[in-house]
């Protein structure tokens, strides 16, 4: 599965890197997203989280190219599985923006196959 931001020209607002993965069914409600990556889009901000821990390979500030690595896929943060855990939301407001991965529109909890 391949991010396509290209539309815009996206850098990095936030990240961190440096929490456990977890075994399930342990869980870090103290750091709801883990370790995480958040892109500045226009007026999009698109959150990666549930990073691996020492696998997030951006800082605040980088530009983002198409088909850069930004992190690995790991269980850190709120979770009870690994998986990546994406969502868009308008800058401005935080509510929720539409978004489209390999041509289709995601519902929340939509999963998409790699």
């Amino acid at each position: 599965m391949s991010l396509s931001l290209s539309v815009f020209l996206c850098t990095v607002r936030a990240a961190r890197d440096g929490l456990e993965d977890l075994t399930p069914p342990r869980q870090d409600r103290q750091n709801v997203a883990g370790n995480h990556v958040v892109l500045a889009c226009g007026v999009i901000d698109v959150e990666l989280a549930q990073l691996k821990q020492g696998s997030v390979a951006v800082k605040v500030g980088d530009a983002i190219s198409t088909g850069q690595v930004i992190g690995a896929v790991g269980n850190s943060g709120n979770t009870t599985e690994p998986h990546l855990h994406i969502h868009a939301m308008y800058e401005d407001t935080g509510e929720a923006a539409p978004m489209i991965l390999n041509g289709r529109f995601l519902a929340r909890n939509a999963t998409v196959p790699r």
